[in-house]
């Protein structure tokens, strides 16, 4: 069942930089937001009669390529709707009480920023596999994740990462990512034990902040900010 805000989705490719994936494209004219508005005016009637099907469930199926995709408050248990998307500019997932995986989006290669809020029955990060490189991620509130493995093939953020109150949180591992561009925030991690998974991370140009983390040892986080120069 399908359930979500959406806003300015398309199938067709989105502008692309030569190696940081996708970005939003400039302000159109006020001619071409209103071709686009009435391109999508079918989908949008069908699914102000129902998101639950029909004419708006076969658009989400088919979509491969997406400039912003809102799913809030929503009782999904899995994402299989969006099965062949490939490419998305901003993913924010918030508040999906029975979404335990992110498993329907093993087709995403592409995503600027992933935003994950407060889904309370989320565990792990299993389905992004095939990300390398995000734009910046945002990972807080989320009660139940334990493991953020799935993003294991991240090599790159370019801008931050945000790790804040994700209490069953028990490894950072990140294993192959090597560089952040911007801030690192790890914060509230209260049964972290270890910044092993951060092993691979040799650069980290914005400021680290840790708080919080009752259970991680002082000194492992002095070696961890000597190691990267902070």
């Amino acid at each position: 069942m399908l359930a979500w805000i959406w806003r300015r989705a398309s199938r067709a490719a989105r502008r692309r930089l030569p190696s940081s994936g996708w970005r939003r494209a400039p302000a159109e004219s006020e001619e071409s937001e209103a071709h686009a508005a009435n391109a999508y005016a079918p989908w949008r009637r069908a699914t102000r009669r129902g998101r639950h099907g029909g004419a708006a469930s076969r658009y989400v199926r088919a979509l491969t390529a997406a400039r912003d995709i809102h799913i809030s408050e929503a009782a999904l248990a899995d994402l299989s709707g969006l099965h062949s998307l490939t490419s998305v500019v901003h993913l924010r997932l918030g508040q999906a009480s029975q979404l335990h995986d992110l498993r329907g989006l093993a087709s995403l290669r592409e995503v600027s920023i992933l935003s994950l809020h407060e889904n309370p029955a989320l565990t792990s990060l299993d389905g992004l596999e095939k990300v390398t490189e995000i734009g910046w991620l945002d990972l807080s509130y989320n009660f139940a994740l334990s493991s953020v493995a799935g993003l294991r093939n991240v090599t790159h953020i370019q801008s931050s990462l945000y790790l804040d109150y994700n209490p069953a949180l028990t490894a950072l591992a990140f294993t192959n990512l090597r560089s952040i561009n911007g801030p690192l925030w790890i914060r509230s991690l209260s049964v972290l034990r270890s910044l092993s998974g951060l092993d691979a991370l040799s650069s980290v140009t914005g400021p680290i902040d840790f708080y919080d983390n009752t259970n991680l040892p002082q000194a492992e986080i002095q070696a961890f900010l000597a190691r990267l120069g902070h």
